[in-house]
C-alpha cells in the first residue's frame, strides 16, 4: 500500500514538471501575469518542487525501512508464471458461478422455472460465491411461487445466512 502512494506522489510530481516544460513562450508568459493571484504566487499551494522534496523524503524512508516493515507478501516464483516485464502472473478468478446466476434470473424472467430452480440450486449447495447463496435461495423461494408451490417457496423465503 505504501509503494502505491509512493508510486502516485512520484507520477504526479513527474506529470506537474512535464506540463510546465510542454508550454509554449507564449503561455507561459500569460500565466505569469495569472499566477500573481493564485494560491501558489501567495504561497498557499504547492509547487513542483515541493513535490519533488516531499517524494524525495519518502523514498528515503522507505529505503531505510527493512522488508518486514514494508509489509510486501512473499509470493512464490513457482505458483505464477512471470509476465514479459517480470512480475508474478496471477490469473483471473473463476466466474462462472455468476454466469449460472445470471443464466437462473434468465430462465426465471422467460417463465422456465425449473431451469431456474437447477441454476439457483446448484449456487445454493456448493455454496459459491459466498455473496450469491442468499439470494440463489431467495430466488428459488419466488420460482416455486411463480409455480404455485406456495408450501415449498416458504422455507427458502424464510432463510437467513
Amino acid at each position: 500500500m505504501k509503494m502505491n502512494k509512493i508510486f502516485f506522489v512520484l507520477l504526479l510530481a513527474i506529470s506537474v514538471l512535464s506540463l510546465d516544460s510542454c508550454r509554449s513562450r507564449a503561455t507561459k508568459s500569460r500565466t505569469a501575469a495569472q499566477k500573481k493571484t493564485t494560491p501558489a504566487a501567495t504561497g498557499t499551494g504547492t509547487s513542483a518542487q515541493q513535490v519533488m522534496s516531499k517524494a524525495d523524503s519518502v523514498l528515503s524512508k522507505v529505503s531505510a525501512m527493512s522488508s518486514e516493515q514494508r509489509d510486501i507478501p512473499s509470493v512464490s516464483t513457482e505458483d505464477y508464471p512471470r509476465t514479459p516485464w517480470g512480475s508474478t502472473y496471477i490469473p483471473k478468478p473463476d466466474l462462472s458461478a455468476y454466469t449460472t446466476f445470471e443464466a437462473g434470473l434468465t430462465n426465471f424472467n422467460h417463465g422456465e422455472y425449473d431451469k431456474a430452480l437447477g441454476n439457483f440450486s446448484q449456487i445454493a449447495v456448493t455454496g459459491r460465491p459466498s455473496e450469491l447463496v442468499p439470494n440463489a435461495y431467495y430466488w428459488m423461494g419466488e420460482s416455486y411461487f411463480a409455480m404455485q408451490r406456495y408450501a415449498d417457496a416458504l422455507p427458502y423465503f424464510e432463510y437467513k445466512k
